[in-house]
């Protein structure tokens, strides 16, 4: 690290100490940090930067352009579910009717539209691979999926277990503009499918919203999360009875034991180890405590001469290699 002004740019030099430094190209690396995405593309537009991520909103306009491209991210984000503030909620029924009332490939394509791609399962695809290259994702049977006729089903049988006809939700969300408008797409998705399911709107800035998922003082919330490691555990402890308490209310102790299972008697055999962490996952499914909804994309613009860039799905993106023809 050369340099560091926070929230404005920081700086990285090549390090003359790396053992391999003869093969590393670039003298550093400059970034800018550029809140206002219209400021950024007008920045690129103009040759000031070399490559500039770009919001849903400019994509259609810059899809066609030289150096555009897509690429999913390791992160996954859905609505989590909190049975303590809401007793409605603990109506596994009305939980499985939520799961199942979200259009999710309208609301990629038409509210995200960067890359994203709609999602069934809680972790990513194509993230945690094993030694032959195979996907954990494939071993998952999600439950649920986008379907009207069976969300409206399950809405009547939690009526008739709750004995009521309106029920009313809160979704905790952040406070951004892009938030509000994904929060009001979740509320319109929920309401025209669920007669009799209203949807409130709370929005918070990231601080106090993080604050309130963890004591618990929510009904819904949009979370995302992405991995520390490359195992699909990084994502499904996150729901162990102890790890949760007091923020969902998720409590199954057949889920708590393959977990903890899976990080002691089960690691010497890998294959069992990931059979039964698929099933742990479409366990907690299938228990509609979390609601996936998509895995995170992201698109960019990137000069013609700029290249050799590596995207990893887990960690940091990687320079070594890449060369500015100019």
């Amino acid at each position: 690290m050369k340099s560091w002004k926070v929230e404005d740019n920081y700086k990285l030099k090549k390090n003359k100490e790396y053992w391999d430094k003869d093969n590393v190209a670039l003298k550093g690396i400059d970034y800018s940090v550029i809140k206002d995405e219209q400021t950024a593309l007008n920045l690129y537009n103009n040759d000031k930067v070399d490559t500039t991520e770009l919001s849903s909103q400019n994509v259609n306009s810059n899809k066609d352009k030289e150096g555009f491209d897509t690429n999913l991210e390791s992160a996954t984000y859905y609505i989590q579910i909190n049975t303590q503030t809401n007793k409605d909620l603990q109506n596994k029924d009305l939980r499985a009717a939520i799961a199942q009332a979200i259009d999710k490939k309208a609301y990629v394509n038409n509210n995200l539209n960067d890359g994203s791609a709609p999602i069934d399962t809680f972790t990513p695809k194509e993230v945690f691979t094993n030694d032959e290259k195979q996907d954990y994702n494939k071993l998952v049977n999600p439950p649920y999926s986008y379907d009207v006729k069976k969300a409206q089903a399950s809405l009547e049988k939690a009526k008739k277990d709750l004995g009521k006809d309106k029920i009313n939700i809160e979704f905790l969300t952040f406070d951004q503009d892009n938030a509000k408008r994904d929060a009001e797409y979740f509320k319109e998705q929920v309401e025209k499918h669920l007669p009799g399911v209203t949807m409130s709107i709370k929005q918070q800035p990231n601080k106090q919203k993080i604050a309130l998922t963890k004591k618990g003082d929510y009904d819904v919330a949009l979370t995302g999360w992405g991995p520390d490691y490359p195992d699909p555990m990084t994502f499904l402890d996150l729901f162990l009875s102890e790890t949760t308490k007091g923020e969902t209310g998720y409590n199954n102790p057949k889920y708590d034991k393959i977990i903890n299972d899976g990080k002691t008697t089960l690691l010497k055999d890998p294959d069992k180890r990931w059979d039964e962490l698929a099933n742990a996952e479409e366990m907690l499914l299938e228990d509609a405590m979390v609601i996936p909804l998509y895995q995170k994309g992201k698109a960019r613009l990137t000069k013609k001469e700029v290249n050799g860039r590596i995207i990893h799905y887990v960690g940091t993106k990687e320079y070594k290699h890449v060369k500015l023809d100019r």
